[in-house]
């Protein structure tokens, strides 16, 4: 109720909307849940996350009484000990939307590098009209779906959504960006590689920065953790580490290959 008798008050659909968002987990059937008491405990990564959330709730939406939701402990707790699980395995932006904290580490964080196919094959082919970008993405689906390459299977069930988000991390890339940019430089018969697309794309992230990692790492130095300011400036460098990271690399790719070309063309 945010209006009339019994109403939260001036402010309350933002404090009740602030309380579903950082406190609610998520199940695949029933979407978000509120379990007073589970969401006490912290969250962290193996291996300091020593518990896992079990939660069976599919029920519950009928019945209240039939819903369970435990933390299961991965070996003995220690007196004084925290108990944490993982929140959820998903990039820090998330996080920090939905639960308001940036962790230090965090092996899930990623750059997203295209948003969409469609992204994708118009940063390659340089821009298409709406007739244009419709036949691309048909044929570059079509080719997904009977594409044949060394340890590569056709699937038949490849859609376009299947191709949003398409990121790197800092352990490399993500697998359906390079299928997908496999096929895209093929279908335009573009004279970049792989690797030098895709770095074109991490160094244009990177300038859009005002300042660099060096900077932001100085800086957050001086704040007060905690604070808005220094978990905004988490989330900054974080995503900065993975690009700069990715730059390193495939500078190091891309450099070797034209190495290997100059040596094919003498």
């Amino acid at each position: 109720v945010v209006d009339g008798e019994g109403s939260l008050g001036a402010g309350g659909l933002d404090w009740a909307l602030g309380i579903v968002s950082s406190r609610a987990f998520r199940d695949d059937v029933v979407g978000h849940y509120i379990c007073p008491g589970i969401d006490l405990f912290n969250h962290d990564y193996a291996p300091k996350a020593n518990a896992i959330l079990d939660a069976e709730i599919a029920m519950a939406v009928h019945n209240p009484e039939m819903g369970t939701v435990r933390v299961i402990a991965d070996d003995d707790i220690q007196p004084g000990q925290e108990i944490k699980f993982t929140y959820a395995k998903v990039p820090n932006e998330v996080l920090l939307n939905y639960y308001g904290f940036v962790p230090e580490q965090n092996p899930h964080d990623d750059v997203v590098v295209f948003p969409s196919l469609r992204d994708c094959i118009n940063y390659v082919s340089g821009g298409l009209d709406r007739d244009q970008m419709e036949e691309a993405v048909s044929r570059v689906l079509h080719a997904l779906r009977t594409w044949e390459p060394q340890g590569r299977t056709p699937s038949s069930d490849v859609y376009e959504g299947d191709l949003n988000r398409l990121t790197l991390n800092i352990n490399g890339l993500d697998g359906r960006l390079v299928t997908a940019l496999s096929v895209v430089t093929q279908l335009f018969e573009t004279q970049q590689s792989i690797g030098e697309i895709i770095l074109n794309r991490v160094r244009e992230r990177l300038d859009h920065y005002s300042t660099s990692l060096g900077e932001d790492e100085f800086e957050i130095s001086e704040l007060e953790a905690g604070t808005p300011e220094h978990t905004a400036m988490l989330l900054r460098i974080s995503k900065k580490r993975i690009l700069e990271s990715a730059r390193a690399a495939l500078s190091d790719i891309v450099q070797e290959q034209s190495k290997k070309t100059d040596v094919e063309l003498d």
